[in-house]
């Protein structure tokens, strides 16, 4: 990484928490009964994004072939501040909770090595046509300290199903020309549920679904799976190698090893909002 993109990397989180800083202070004199915060704790027994085991290199150590559902563990913490006018900052972290050191005896790097620490920035307005919102989201890895990466988003809930909410997000890379679209439905209160599709330039990414259940106190718990039809987006894919369908390189280079094309996890949650209510 360039002296210029280090600067960055370091410079880019401090701008979005000033972007919060200010968004508390306009809060404090927003109207009656709203929502001013909004905190939660997720406790997930690996960390998934959009259909991916990002804690898929415990394995390496592990020395076994990748399975539909393992325990890597997750604490991942997250609070969002409201500003009258439709304006929202969020900040979000991942951090392994085991399995975090190297081991140089296996070449495992360790699961720290995939802590984040995410910032967004949205702005969100409705109208006859749904609901709307779009901002921009930065990625940063503190351990690794490999930079970060950028993502712009637009997205539009379509005023059809009351309280089913069709949302249509898209997500475009600032840097590389990469993008990520999500068709997601869901619903419910203490009893939910969710649906959505990923798709990328090569096809479907990832179809994932979850039930989750209102335990009390603030509490919850989400079932939770991932359906990945294309083996070479997820994974390194071996095909010229191994004609069988299914067949890739695993995370500790068992080449041949069977693609886990379903993947699921649990997530037990704590969270509850902070009004300016009297």
């Amino acid at each position: 990484m360039s002296q210029t993109q280090t600067l960055r990397s370091l410079t880019l989180p401090g701008v979005f928490l000033l972007g919060a800083a200010l968004l508390v202070l306009v809060a404090g004199q927003a109207r009656a009964e709203q929502t001013l915060m909004n905190y939660k704790l997720d406790i997930a027994s690996t960390y998934v994004f959009r259909g991916d085991d990002v804690h898929r290199s415990l394995y390496t150590k592990t020395k076994k072939d990748e399975e539909a559902f393992h325990v890597a563990p997750a604490a991942q913490p997250s609070l969002t501040f409201y500003g009258p006018t439709g304006i929202s900052f969020n900040l979000w972290g991942s951090f392994a909770i085991q399995d975090r050191e190297l081991d140089k005896d296996t070449g495992y790097a360790g699961l720290s090595q995939h802590d984040e620490v995410d910032y967004t920035m949205s702005y969100g307005w409705e109208n006859k046509l749904g609901g709307f919102n779009t901002g921009v989201v930065a990625y940063t890895y503190p351990v690794t300290a490999a930079g970060y990466s950028q993502e712009l988003f637009f997205g539009w809930k379509l005023p059809l199903i009351e309280g089913v909410g069709p949302t249509i997000t898209t997500y475009q890379d600032v840097v590389l020309a990469t993008s990520y679209t999500s068709l997601a439905v869901s619903g419910g209160e203490d009893f939910t549920w969710g649906l959505s599709v990923g798709l990328v330039k090569r096809g479907v990414h990832d179809v994932t679904a979850s039930l989750g259940a209102a335990l009390g106190g603030g509490f919850s718990i989400s079932l939770n799976g991932s359906h990945r039809p294309r083996p070479d987006i997820h994974s390194d894919w071996s095909g010229n190698a191994y004609s069988d369908k299914g067949k890739y390189t695993s995370a500790h280079g068992n080449v041949g090893a069977i693609y886990p094309a379903t993947i699921g996890w649990v997530t037990l949650s704590y969270g509850g909002s902070v009004t300016d209510a009297p």
